[in-house]
């Protein structure tokens, strides 16, 4: 499948495009418990919409450590160079 057809089945999903949308408005590096208590979803909900934007490369991901003591936190960002698209 060509690359224009995967960014647009990825952002096909109506809430997918909302979290892309606020992803790119916000400029800054946000964890999934960001994204499920802004959309109102289980994070592992907000995980697979991530996911999704991340494996076409809308978006990118780091790992940061939350100083806790548990484990490092993927935080995503908009990707350098990414498309931007006109609101609906």
């Amino acid at each position: 499948m060509n690359s224009v057809l995967k960014v647009t089945g990825a952002l096909a999903d109506a809430t997918r495009y909302s979290i892309y949308e606020y992803i790119l408005k916000e400029h800054r590096d946000l964890t999934v418990q960001d994204i499920a208590a802004q959309f109102g979803i289980h994070p592992n909900v907000a995980r697979l919409h991530l996911t999704k934007l991340e494996d076409v490369k809308l978006i990118g991901s780091c790992l940061q450590k939350t100083g806790k003591g548990s484990r490092p936190a993927f935080c995503r960002s908009r990707n350098e160079g990414d498309c931007f698209l006109p609101s609906k």
